[in-house]
């Protein structure tokens, strides 16, 4: 009985911590989503030796950043979503056309494909900038439009979840 009793408090721990660690990275995840909206208070344009930065703040509010460094490694934000053909992306960054190419490997955030992706959507990723075509292949996407929408759906599942870790609690605490 004792030992039956010792597994099912290590079972309910066991529960418990992988519920917190599961509530922890969605929290996280909630907390990057949200720092995409913060404004830039900074120069239109940057040249570094080894790269240069596009940033800029459009009417809406919205960041805008283009970053290119020496070895070809692509950040940007506030794309504006112009069409989309297979898995090449169209987009323009204060008024720059840029192409880019998805794959298996790309995380797409926001959207469940890069077909639900709206027109005039806000997008947000990174990539590697092939230099003899421009384009640019992801490795990460964001649909910030999006994340308000995402960022609803999150704190209802979070708020399921702290259910779910209250409710374990109890059933531990009732046990010991």
């Amino acid at each position: 009985m004792k030992t039956d009793l010792m597994f099912i408090n290590k079972t309910l721990l066991a529960t418990v911590i992988a519920l917190c660690l599961l509530v922890t990275g969605v929290i996280s995840n909630l907390a990057f989503a949200n720092t995409a909206n913060n404004d830039y208070v900074e120069p239109i344009k940057v040249k570094t030796e080894n790269s240069m930065v596009v940033k800029d703040k459009s009417l809406e509010g919205s960041k805008i950043n283009l970053s290119i460094d020496q070895s070809g490694s692509v950040k940007f934000g506030g794309a504006k979503f112009i069409s989309l053909s297979g898995s090449n992306v169209s987009v323009t960054i204060s008024g720059l056309p840029l192409t880019l190419v998805t794959n298996s490997n790309t995380q797409i955030i926001g959207v469940t494909s890069i077909g639900n992706i709206n027109s005039d959507d806000i997008l947000s990723g990174k990539g590697i900038i092939d230099q003899s075509t421009g384009t640019i292949t992801l490795s990460l996407l964001r649909d910030e439009s999006q994340s308000s929408v995402m960022i609803t759906d999150l704190e209802k599942q979070i708020q399921s979840l702290l259910d779910q870790l209250r409710k374990l609690q109890a059933q531990f605490n009732s046990i010991r």
